[in-house]
């Protein structure tokens, strides 16, 4: 068992945290984009904005550490139910490509090779 150790980083509950860590930050850049583009003073954008990172974030670790724990077996035994075998770090390599290109369209930072 000492040579078959995997990347700590790499455990699915980790890419599951990673994944929703990811998708608040583009909900939450597309928001705060929003509020920065209003008629408010630069005071209040200032608040709102920090507001707005408080309680996505925090909110955000409640929620995925109550769901990386249930969550984790539903998840499990439907990858299972697949009628092709799909690992694992399939389905989160197509989940973290998803969300790079979310952050793409948030940004407006089209890769290259990506057809506009």
């Amino acid at each position: 068992m000492a040579g078959k150790k995997r990347a700590r980083w790499l455990t699915h509950r980790r890419l599951i945290v990673l994944e929703a860590l990811l998708l608040v930050g583009v909900l939450e850049m597309a928001a705060e984009d929003r509020i920065v583009a209003s008629g408010f003073p630069d005071e209040l954008k200032v608040v709102f904005v920090m507001l707005l990172v408080l309680g996505f974030f925090g909110s955000l670790l409640i929620v995925v550490e109550r769901a990386a724990k249930s969550g984790l077996g539903t998840t499990h035994r439907t990858i299972q139910s697949l009628p092709i075998p799909t690992p694992r770090i399939f389905i989160h390599a197509l989940l973290l490509f998803g969300l790079f290109l979310a952050y793409a369209r948030v940004l407006n930072l089209w890769p290259s090779w990506f057809p506009a």
